[in-house]
């Protein structure tokens, strides 16, 4: 941390000496000429360093940096990994927090947050469920969940869903047959068995993608099919071929 000296302080103005004490920068008291220096100097509650405090005033740090990180370590302490939260006045471990700006916890713990969320939203009490955390769920309960997700989502907004599962059969219907096993056997040699756009060897684990997709208007025709990796084909969802190249800005692989 830097420190100015006494004379290099005296050039300054007390606009001046402010901001840099708030920058962390040690600069000593300037007494003003023909006044008695009345005040009394002790140390910082943080870095021990000493601060010169008025009669009527009370300094206990040095710089804006100390004051902040004694202000922290009254709710958070990073030695034994364990936060104090705002609403239950509970000391938790810090991954019942999350993690803010900078990686420093939130006020609320996870569960109080929960809670601070259900009473500004206005759901009633009944309807309010215990908060869980996610890495704790089994595999079978998140797909339970999902599954009882999708079963509410559907009683809701059942005119929604029979919609879209009639124009997706009528899309289906007119997009036609796909090819059989020695039409896709073909695409593979024409692509040397390496997707489209990456170029990386596709092996046995590839997907059949639309260059114009089958949700705007595309056709199973062989000319409208490719070969492509899981990490483009999921990359490219319903764009076609020549947007997903100018929005990834992918060079298609020239083929012989």
């Amino acid at each position: 941390m830097d420190t100015l000296s006494l004379e290099q302080a005296r050039m300054l103005t007390t606009t001046q000496r402010c901001r840099l004490r708030r920058r962390g920068i040690i600069v000593p008291h300037v007494p003003i000429p023909g006044k008695p220096k009345t005040g009394s100097t002790r140390s910082c509650v943080v870095c021990g360093k000493d601060v010169y405090q008025y009669p009527n005033q009370i300094r206990k740090y040095c710089s804006w940096k100390c004051r902040d990180i004694f202000l922290r370590s009254k709710r958070v302490n990073e030695a034994d990994g364990i936060a104090r939260c705002a609403r239950c006045k509970i000391w938790k471990p810090i991954a019942n927090f999350i993690r803010g700006s900078g990686g420093r916890p939130h006020s609320y713990c996870k569960t109080c947050s929960s809670q601070w969320f259900h009473e500004r939203r206005g759901t009633p009490v009944e309807q309010r469920r215990p908060y869980k955390p996610r890495g704790l769920l089994t595999p079978e309960e998140r797909y339970r969940n999902h599954l009882a997700n999708n079963r509410r989502y559907r009683q809701k907004n059942g005119h929604k869903v029979r919609m879209w599962n009639k124009l997706r059969f009528h899309r289906q219907r007119a997009a036609g047959g796909m090819p059989d096993r020695f039409d896709i056997g073909r695409m593979i040699c024409e692509q040397d068995a390496r997707c489209t756009y990456c170029g990386t060897m596709l092996g046995g684990k590839y997907h059949i993608d639309h260059k114009k997709p089958v949700s705007r208007g595309g056709t199973n025709h062989l000319k409208n099919l490719q070969l492509l990796c899981a990490t483009c084909n999921l990359r490219k969802h319903t764009m076609t071929h020549e947007e997903f190249l100018v929005s990834k800005k992918h060079m298609a692989r020239q083929r012989d």
